[in-house]
């Protein structure tokens, strides 16, 4: 990365103390039971949307 980029320092220290960025449970952390975890409450979601648009047009 170009050292002139502004805020690199910070990025560059950051990444230093605290290591890469992971995240658990997420849809790409790489686990089968994340992604249909994730399928799920998107579905739910969804579910409920449609619920509410139907309350609204009534």
């Amino acid at each position: 990365m170009n050292e002139k980029v502004k805020g690199h320092f910070h990025w560059k220290a950051l990444f230093f103390f605290y290591g890469p960025a992971t995240v658990d449970n997420a849809l790409h952390g790489g686990s089968t039971e994340a992604r249909e975890q994730w399928k799920r409450h998107w579905a739910e979601r969804k579910r409920l949307a449609a619920e509410e648009r139907a309350a609204r047009r009534s």
